[in-house]
């Protein structure tokens, strides 16, 4: 049985190993990180949560479960330009058409709409709980190339972001913001 018959909920996006489910705007790998998370859904509470068929659920998880190289592979050249996707190829110069400067911010990284800093957007794709570029832009009410920008953007600015998180550590460590009543009680700060 081929793959395409194997799978009757979902379908194939154009030039990538993801699949989506049919009829609907979700990815089967957002499905199958719901699962993952440390008080991951069952199948049951995804379908419920999302309004899908739980078979479609099943299957999302099933195959991001035997595919799993195939989506890094897929996430992997989504980060580094998109090349297969149509997405904009952003040039190594510093102009951005979504990302300026926060006037009056101490962070010197760069934001979009004046209102986030890229590095959030950044980490929406990368992070534990990685949302795809579309999703994100979604989330944020942002237009696509806005994300794409952010990722290219953090990219290329690694050390200033390095240095930015280190400052902000440093920050809440000397003023107390680790501990009781800015952190939970049980929290236990690096020493």
């Amino acid at each position: 049985m081929s793959e395409h018959n194997h799978y009757k909920h979902l379908a194939s996006e154009p030039d990538s190993f993801y699949k989506r489910l049919l009829h609907q705007p979700i990815r089967a790998e957002s499905l199958y990180l719901e699962s993952l998370e440390p008080d991951g859904l069952t199948p049951e509470e995804i379908a419920r949560e999302y309004e899908v068929p739980l078979d479609a659920v099943r299957e999302a998880i099933d195959y991001c479960m035997r595919n799993q190289g195939r989506l890094e592979q897929d996430r992997q050249r989504a980060l580094t330009g998109w090349a297969s996707t149509g997405a904009p190829r952003l040039p190594q110069t510093s102009t951005y058409r979504y990302l300026a400067p926060k006037q009056g911010s101490s962070y010197r990284q760069c934001y979009v709409d004046q209102r986030m800093r890229a590095e959030t957007l950044y980490r929406d794709v990368i992070g534990p709980n990685r949302r795809t570029p579309e999703e994100v832009a979604d989330n944020w009410n942002i237009p696509l190339e806005a994300v794409y920008e952010a990722i290219h953007y953090c990219q290329h600015n690694k050390q200033l972001l390095d240095s930015e998180r280190a400052r902000e550590q440093a920050w809440i460590k000397a003023t107390g913001h680790d501990r009781w009543p800015y952190a939970p009680r049980d929290f236990q700060p690096a020493e």
